[in-house]
């Protein structure tokens, strides 16, 4: 249930109604998560960040965060990206598979992939 609805509510069976004031309140929190979220993505669009620049700049705004409820979204997104690269390792590390298809681990099966030679890789002496 939205947030406003909720307050509404909890509001209306009190018989008061709901002020600005109490709305500003009630939504302080979710503004600085958002504000976060504005910083944190933004960084990402400018600096083009990808793969792992991305898990560090999200380490780094958790370690620099005061805010609990702010720290607790950014480490939910942590570790959203992390389940990624753990799969990606445990395909290989299981099945001797490499499912790396972004090469983020810049792991290439010549053999599957073809994308290159492999004199592209290893140059003959």
């Amino acid at each position: 249930m939205p947030l406003l609805v909720k307050l509404e509510l909890e509001n209306r069976s009190d018989q008061k109604s709901l002020t600005l004031a109490e709305v500003a309140t009630y939504m302080r929190p979710y503004i600085q998560i958002t504000k976060q979220l504005n910083v944190l993505l933004s960084t990402i669009i400018k600096e083009e960040l990808v793969g792992g620049e991305v898990l560090s700049l999200l380490a780094e705004q958790i370690r620099k965060c005061v805010s609990p409820t702010t720290r607790d979204m950014l480490q939910k997104f942590e570790l959203a990206g992390l389940e990624q690269y753990f799969e990606l390792l445990f395909w290989w590390i299981r099945y001797g598979k490499i499912q790396d298809y972004c090469h983020d681990f810049m792991i290439w099966d010549l053999k599957t992939s073809k994308m290159f030679a492999k004199s592209d890789i290893i140059p003959d002496d």
